[in-house]
């Protein structure tokens, strides 16, 4: 059975939980079952289950009315585990993701620059090659390295923009070309843009540049993946954690939650999208 097949065999299952038990509206279990389409969820549901029940009042399970439910069980417990390489994980994001899949119950490879399990530099063909030598095969591989240039745009140059072009933009875009022979059927590559794709900051022309150019990969690139294998971008505002180093480039910019960026790479990763661009910019 494909992982992909199994999974949504999974989330099905506690749909049906959270429709019997309770008073959730379908749209609500959609997102928590990791389905961003309610339709698709709807379809998918009724095409996989005898009776669609609509969700109803939560059923006592004591006898005593005071007393409280029990907790669901977290869909994370139903989904497979899974082996996800998280390219720039002792960066801001990247600490955030490691802890978070970890404690999903994931196997976890870290890979950086300088730190990490594995080391590897992005803008090098050669060094992600030996890098998805040293892994084998994966589920899934998510990267949050990579930066671009800032400055003005009167005096920027080619110079100046090329170790942006070549690490988070051609860097992530060859994570993509040299892994894919390396993810499994049904596997998921999440790379990282940022808000400059849609809204840059002053003296980011370049930065821009690149979120925008990596946004365009994703769409072109999820219509002719094969095996059922996803690709997908998460597009982070100016995350909480990263106010003192970044909050000058985006004066007025609302911070990101930690919490609610590292959803956005959990859809990615257990969820079943494909060709989305996660926007959480505030």
């Amino acid at each position: 059975m494909l992982p992909r097949v199994y999974i949504n065999k999974q989330r099905l299952a506690h749909a049906r939980m959270l429709l019997n038990n309770t008073a959730k509206q379908i749209a609500e279990i959609s997102l928590e079952c990791g389905y961003e389409n309610t339709s698709y969820f709807i379809s998918l549901f009724k095409k996989n289950t005898a009776t669609h029940r609509q969700p109803q009042e939560p059923k006592l399970l004591f006898k005593d009315p005071n007393q409280l439910l029990p907790t669901p069980a977290p869909a994370r417990s139903l989904l497979k585990k899974m082996k996800i390489l998280i390219i720039g994980a002792t960066g801001t994001i990247g600490k955030k993701l490691t802890t978070t899949f970890s404690s999903r119950g994931h196997e976890i490879i870290t890979a950086g620059r300088t730190a990490g399990a594995i080391q590897v530099d992005i803008s090098s063909p050669e060094s992600i090659n030996k890098m998805y030598t040293a892994t084998g095969n994966i589920d899934a591989c998510i990267c949050t390295a990579g930066t671009g240039y800032y400055g003005p745009f009167d005096t920027m140059t080619s110079e100046q923009m090329e170790p942006g072009l070549k690490g988070k933009l051609l860097g992530q875009v060859n994570l993509v070309l040299l892994g894919k022979q390396y993810l499994n059927a049904g596997g998921s590559f999440t790379l990282t843009s940022g808000i400059a794709a849609e809204h840059p900051a002053r003296n980011g022309t370049c930065v821009a540049m690149i979120n925008g150019a990596i946004n365009s990969f994703v769409l072109g690139a999820a219509q002719e993946m094969k095996q059922e294998r996803r690709i997908n971008a998460v597009s982070p505002g100016l995350v909480e954690d990263s106010k003192d180093r970044y909050g000058a480039f985006f004066p007025g910019y609302n911070l990101v939650p930690m919490d609610k960026l590292a959803n956005a790479y959990i859809l990615s990763v257990e969820g079943a999208v494909n060709g989305k661009i996660l926007k959480v910019y505030s």
